[in-house]
């Protein structure tokens, strides 16, 4: 479950008076249940028999962006795995992802690992993992327009929708040239010729962080409504 605005509570007193330095934690998660193909059929969908993409997943906060997220994955139940001596075949399938900060500009896919070997070859976990993270040269541009936005008379300088929303009406292609944050992540799996069949739940584990400094707003009501991860999507 994303907790977005619960360090609020505990900085408000720092948070009204000055800028305060803060670093939050969150997550977010995604359980598709097959047994139950009504909801399945509302989180991910089969391109083709052997290939299912999810919905996107929104992380972050609704006024905070993050460049950083780490994967976790797991098919219930796990695939065969096929001990030999010291080697381990691993079940069929394949992992990806790729991220977006609109729901429409998205980044090229990328594979997840699979970890191996099962730590219970009685007892395995066909699990996966990744990370997607922003190069720090494709946030450049971002970066320069927003300290412009913070320069201006605006409500609240940490609000990065709001921002957000002022860089594409001053550029409206400003998400064709650059992908400078993970707003939203979606999933690729490739199950191989058999494994439809056979998955029950496919499970996804997302987490992510921010630091840096908060600014207070000059209108405590812009907090109303702010509850949830990123929520800027392309018109």
């Amino acid at each position: 479950m994303n907790k977005p605005l619960a360090f609020l509570a505990i900085l408000s007193p720092i948070l009204f008076a000055c800028r305060a330095e803060s670093v939050i934690q969150g997550n977010n998660s995604l359980i598709i249940d097959f047994t139950k193909p009504t909801e399945a059929a509302k989180k991910a969908s089969w391109t083709d028999p052997q290939t299912l993409q999810t919905e996107p997943v929104a992380v972050g906060w609704s006024w905070r962006t993050v460049y950083a997220v780490r994967m976790r994955a797991e098919v219930v139940p796990p695939g065969e795995y096929k001990i030999q001596n010291n080697s381990t075949a691993l079940p069929p399938g394949q992992f990806f992802a790729r991220y977006s900060p609109d729901r429409k500009h998205w980044s090229t896919w990328q594979a997840l690992s699979c970890d191996q070997p099962p730590v219970d070859p009685a007892h395995p976990k066909q699990s996966y993992h990744g990370t997607l993270r922003v190069p720090e040269s494709e946030r450049a541009q971002y970066k320069d327009m927003l300290a412009s936005y913070n320069g201006q008379d605006v409500p609240w300088k940490s609000d990065e929708e709001a921002a957000v929303k002022w860089m594409v009406e001053q550029q409206p292609d400003f998400f064709n040239k650059q992908l400078p944050f993970i707003g939203y992540v979606q999933f690729m799996v490739e199950v191989g010729r058999e494994g439809r069949q056979k998955i029950e739940q496919l499970k996804f584990e997302l987490d992510y962080g921010a630091g840096g400094l908060l600014s207070p707003p000059t209108n405590p009501d812009v907090f109303v409504s702010r509850d949830g991860p990123w929520r800027f999507e392309a018109k």
